[in-house]
C-alpha cells in the first residue's frame, strides 16, 4: 500500500540496496546543501546577504520555498540516512518498503517493515514497522519511530503502538551521526524482539 494518499513509492524490490532504491524512486538522488545567498548589483557585483538557503544539489533549486536558514543550520543528508537505514534494516531482518518525497525534497518519509508477518487475529500484533521522517525545513525536526500494528476490530481497523525507547528526534543543529544510528538500531532491535516473543507465545497457544 502506498504511503500518504499515493505519494509513496513501493521500493521493496530494491531489497535494502540504496542504489536500487534510488533507481525505483528517482526523487531520492539528491543531497541537501546549505549555500550562501547573494544579490546582483546593477554594476554586476554579487553581494553576500548574510543569509543561507537550502538547495537540491541535483537540480540547483531551493528547497521549501527558499526560506533563509541560520549559519548553524545543518542539512540532514538524505543519501547518508538512506544508506544507514538500509544497513540497519538488513541487520534487523526488515525491508525498506515505501518512500515518499514531499514538496520537492522538503520532507522525505522512509518506511521499513518486518519481513515476517503473522496471520491477523483480533487483538494480535501482526507486523512491525519503522518510520523515518527526514526534514530539510528549518524548525521541523527529523524523527524516527518504531511501532507495531494491532487488529482492533473484525472489519480490519488497526491501532499503532510504540515500541522500544520511544522516538529519535534530530534538530537541524545536529547531524545524523553514529549516535543517531545507534538509537535506530536499538529501535529496530526492540521491534524484532517484540515480534519474535509474540510469535513464540502464539505458537505455544496454537
Amino acid at each position: 500500500m502506498s504511503l500518504f494518499r499515493g505519494l509513496g513509492v513501493d521500493v521493496r524490490e530494491g531489497n535494502n540496496d540504496p542504489s536500487k532504491i534510488i533507481e525505483l524512486h528517482k526523487g531520492l538522488d539528491f543531497t541537501p546543501r546549505k549555500v550562501p545567498s547573494f544579490y546582483a548589483t546593477s554594476e554586476g557585483d554579487h553581494i553576500y546577504t548574510g543569509e543561507h538557503r537550502i538547495i537540491n544539489d541535483k537540480t540547483g533549486k531551493v528547497i521549501d520555498g527558499g526560506y533563509p536558514v541560520s549559519t548553524k543550520y545543518k542539512p540532514h543528508d538524505v543519501k547518508a540516512i538512506l544508506q544507514s537505514l538500509c544497513e540497519v534494516a538488513n541487520m534487523a531482518e526488515m525491508v525498506i518498503s515505501n518512500i515518499a518525497v514531499l514538496r520537492w525534497g522538503a520532507h522525505i518519509l522512509v518506511k521499513a517493515e518486518s519481513k515476517e508477518t503473522f496471520t491477523p487475529v483480533l487483538g494480535d500484533i501482526y507486523g512491525g514497522n519503522l518510520l523515518f521522517k527526514i526534514s530539510n525545513v528549518p524548525g521541523i525536526t527529523s524523527a524516527c519511530s518504531a511501532y507495531v500494528l494491532r487488529l482492533i476490530c473484525l472489519n480490519g481497523a488497526t491501532a499503532r503502538e510504540g515500541v522500544g525507547d520511544g522516538i529519535l528526534t534530530l534538530t537541524h543543529l545536529h547531524e545524523y551521526n553514529a549516535v543517531s544510528r545507534e538509537k535506530v538500531e536499538r529501535m529496530m532491535g526492540a521491534l524484532s524482539s517484540s515480534l519474535t516473543s509474540y510469535k513464540g507465545r502464539m505458537e505455544m497457544l496454537y
